[in-house]
């Protein structure tokens, strides 16, 4: 994934519960990339273009891509790439390319424009709140018109929730992880006029409920240049 932590981003052989230690089951990850599916359904088209900061091993992509016209995956893993190029290669999806990158550096000139940019489950990576805005920044240089999806924020206003369940369950929290305010991260609207709008909700689609459901968010911002 696209972070200055990304060692510390979930391995491609499974997501691990903070609460438990144990891998999340595959229907657990199956809901996790459905609300994005869910989410960017009423933007994608088949003309669409996508571009995806922190690929990893591609369970968003697999949803979204067979649906658009290109979808770019980004990560700054080579080895994370190569696995993931293996999984579509077998899966028969050919409309994904895959490049090595920081998503603080990519350029137009690098990547051509998007309509549409995914960075999910990256953000609490960051080193700070001043770095997130950098990347959206940077990011907004992508897309002309269209939408920057922000997701899996870990909501701040829950954090103090989701440290008391951990010491009921023995686990243990990664201490690196950035949390956000869900006002701090729709006031990036304020920072740029090329922001129209931004959606803040809660995940949507589950039945099952974990960490992932209870204590993080995501975000939607609408761009119009």
């Amino acid at each position: 994934m696209i972070a200055r932590n990304s060692q510390n981003q979930v391995e491609q052989s499974g997501w691990k519960s903070s609460l438990t230690g144990k891998l999340f089951s595959e229907k657990e990850m199956d809901e996790f990339a459905k609300n994005v599916q869910m989410k960017l359904r009423p933007y994608i088209h088949k003309e669409c273009r996508v571009i995806e900061i922190g690929i990893g091993s591609g369970i968003i992509a697999a949803k979204i891509a067979p649906y658009v016209k290109e979808y770019i995956g980004i990560d700054i893993s080579n080895e994370t790439l190569r696995k993931t190029e293996e999984r579509f290669r077998k899966e028969d999806i050919r409309n994904i390319k895959l490049f090595q990158g920081d998503v603080l550096t990519l350029t137009e000139a690098d990547m051509g424009y998007a309509d549409i940019i995914i960075m999910n489950s990256v953000i609490q990576y960051f080193s700070d709140f001043e770095e997130y805005r950098k990347a959206v920044r940077n990011l907004l240089n992508l897309i002309r018109n269209g939408i920057l999806f922000v997701g899996d924020i870990l909501d701040l206003e829950k954090k103090d929730c989701f440290l008391d369940e951990i010491s009921v369950y023995g686990g243990s929290a990664n201490r690196s992880d950035q949390w956000y305010l869900r006002d701090s991260i729709a006031s990036l609207k304020n920072d740029n006029k090329y922001i129209k709008d931004v959606f803040i909700t809660d995940k949507i689609g589950y039945t099952i409920q974990n960490e992932l459901t209870k204590y993080r968010f995501d975000a939607i911002y609408e761009i119009k240049k």
